[in-house]
């Protein structure tokens, strides 16, 4: 069992031409929660933010796992169109603001070192290209997420019907953290990107120990082997680019 806390935010596209998957992402997306309460993997806490031109939707921000009710036809209404870049905007803000007081609350307790900082995932999934957003361009959102990925957090994209990496590379994300995925196949999509959560949640998590043993021992081998591993966990989140 790793002790790490996991902070999870789900960016999760509701504009109107999700409609058509509209049941396999309400039941998938409550599949991938489930997934994730395995008290092996450690703590999580949930945010998830949803989008579409009416509104960007921060439906819950550090919520326990355990506490994260089940998405419900009453939660979830595809309509509109896709503010992609403000509802990224939006979420990196939301989780940079329990992101710092989680390393204030992990250092009280445990002193500095690598089991003082959280794991930080931030799942992308969205059907569209970008057409709407006000506040936040391309540019911005790259410099957001260039600037978190220096500090340790993972952005990995899910795009349907779509090049992914055309239109996630501009963002910054890396090759290995993005997938394409059918709308057709989206419940088995969920799957996919469940499997690469918990195998990336147990591995980074027993790495980010091995970092704080090292920092802790002085074994400078141990802490260049281990660092190199952590890296390049965070820039392959996903085996296949298919899910």
């Amino acid at each position: 069992m790793n002790n790490n806390k996991t902070l999870l935010t789900f960016v999760l596209d509701e504009s109107g031409s999700m409609q058509a998957a509209y049941e396999a992402t309400i039941s998938g997306f409550n599949e991938f929660l489930d997934s994730q309460r395995d008290k092996a993997l450690g703590e999580c806490r949930v945010t998830l933010v949803k989008f579409n031109g009416d509104r960007i939707k921060t439906v819950y921000t550090d919520r326990h796992i355990d506490d994260v009710k089940p998405l419900t036809r009453n939660d979830y209404s595809p309509a509109n169109v896709t503010p992609l870049y403000d509802a990224i905007g939006q979420a990196i803000r939301d989780t940079e603001e329990k992101y710092r007081a989680s390393v204030d609350v992990l250092k009280a307790l445990t002193g500095s070192g690598g089991s003082a900082t959280p794991m930080v995932i931030m799942l992308v999934m969205t059907d569209g290209l970008e057409n709407t957003s006000k506040k936040y361009d391309r540019k911005a959102i790259f410099d957001m997420i260039s600037e978190k990925k220096n500090e340790g957090w993972v952005f990995a994209f899910m795009g349907a019907d779509q090049d992914s990496w055309a239109a996630a590379q501009p963002l910054g994300f890396d090759q290995g953290c993005v997938a394409n995925y059918a709308s057709s196949m989206t419940r088995e999509a969920f799957g996919g990107v469940s499997a690469a959560t918990q195998t990336y949640r147990a591995a980074a998590g027993a790495a980010l120990d091995s970092l704080d043993k090292a920092r802790t021992t002085g074994d400078e081998i141990l802490l260049s082997k281990t660092t190199a591993n952590l890296a390049d966990l965070r820039k392959n989140y996903f085996k296949e680019k298919e899910l």
